[in-house]
């Protein structure tokens, strides 16, 4: 996990051998309006996250896969497995 990192106290699951970017954000919790969401994160073995990245309530991300910097994810989103993903939102770019 590098500097300036910031992830939820609470319903984060993070894998083994896992690299969190400097500067991203992991949020178990939103507002939304009048709507108070809360839903679980989990980050499989093996993910790369680049910096400056953002996951939202709900994102699972998959083993092996990479989220290229300055990415952001959707609520609920589940980044399949050995792949790539950037963007906003985060988009399928290859399979590794």
């Amino acid at each position: 996990i590098c500097d300036n990192s910031w992830i939820s106290s609470e319903f984060v699951s993070i894998g083994k051998n896992v690299i969190i970017g400097m500067n991203s954000t992991i949020l178990s919790f939103a507002i939304e309006q009048d709507n108070f969401i809360l839903k679980k994160i989990i980050v499989d073995d093996n993910v790369l996250i680049g910096a400056k990245c953002v996951l939202l309530p709900g994102t699972i991300i998959k083993q092996g896969t990479k989220l290229s910097a300055h990415s952001y994810t959707n609520h609920n989103q589940i980044l399949e497995e050995n792949s790539i993903y950037k963007g906003h939102p985060a988009k399928l770019k290859e399979n590794s």
